[in-house]
């Protein structure tokens, strides 16, 4: 079941959403579709609380949005997967994320538009054995500055976290990737994972990937990998000589990036609309 929320400056009447506090609460849920259009309009702070549910958020950003602040409690019966689509927004939009997550947490996020964004996702493990994942796509073009902050604090014992974070750049675009995970004192057989990769398209561009890990325990499992540069050249090679052309090597590569996240994307007319962009902006 998909359910559809369209926030703008009209009030809302919605089941179980408090429009004078801005509380979002889903209880008692499953396998459902939560599709929360932002158009023109986000709500200062947006509170959403996942309750003995296993539900998807779909957010997507329409139009001009300066600033989100959001915060969400996901309980320790709780499952969320929540994807975040950056397309249509025509300003440039600074966001605010807190997750305070007792079960487990699936965050996607796909850029693609022209303008800057300042994302910061703090996710909080509160509970033993909870599990945090983040994958994001980003495209950067012209002049746009696109900065990722991703911090995951592990609190408890035997919580799991993996963050994957790939950037394409273009023209003179610049990209900042920063994750930080942190293993508190007593969170014994954490496991966290860090990956962050830009892809350099045009000799003006520029980016820069930092992974931090910063460890109060011993019993833990922690690595990360980083890297800067243009696309590989073994891979093209590869693809070329099966016959295709330079383009359509790199354009393959380039997608292969977003594919992971695509697949993600259960409304047909959402993935229609993000291959649409990923179109004009590959070539």
């Amino acid at each position: 079941m998909k359910n559809n929320i369209v926030f703008s400056n009209s009030k809302l009447n919605i089941e179980n959403y408090d429009s004078k506090n801005h509380v979002l609460v889903i209880e008692n849920k499953k396998d459902e579709v939560y599709h929360l259009s932002f158009e023109d309009y986000c709500p200062s702070n947006l509170s959403i609380k996942i309750i003995n549910s296993k539900v998807t958020i779909i957010e997507n950003y329409k139009g001009n949005i300066d600033e989100c602040n959001f915060t969400i409690d996901i309980d320790e019966n709780s499952d969320l997967t929540r994807f975040s689509i950056l397309v249509e927004n025509t300003s440039n939009n600074k966001v605010l994320r807190t997750v305070n997550n007792n079960g487990i947490y699936q965050s996607m996020q796909i850029d693609l538009n022209e303008c800057d964004i300042d994302s910061t996702e703090n996710i909080n493990l509160l509970k033993d054995e909870s599990y945090a994942s983040v994958i994001d796509g980003i495209y950067a073009i012209n002049k746009s500055s696109k900065k990722y902050q991703t911090n995951l604090n592990h609190y408890q014992g035997n919580c799991e976290s993996k963050a994957q974070i790939f950037a394409i750049n273009n023209d003179k675009a610049h990209v900042s990737i920063f994750t930080d995970a942190y293993i508190k004192n007593g969170a014994i057989r954490t496991k966290t994972n860090q990956e962050g990769r830009i892809i350099n398209l045009s000799d003006t561009c520029s980016g820069i990937v930092l992974p931090n890990l910063h460890i109060d325990e011993n019993d833990v499992e922690a690595s990360h990998s980083c890297s800067v540069g243009s696309l590989n050249q073994e891979h093209m090679y590869y693809l070329e000589s099966r016959g295709l052309s330079e383009l359509q090597s790199r354009n393959i590569l380039i997608r292969g990036y977003f594919n992971p996240l695509l697949e993600n994307v259960l409304d047909e007319n959402i993935k229609e609309e993000i291959n649409k962009v990923l179109d004009q902006r590959i070539g």
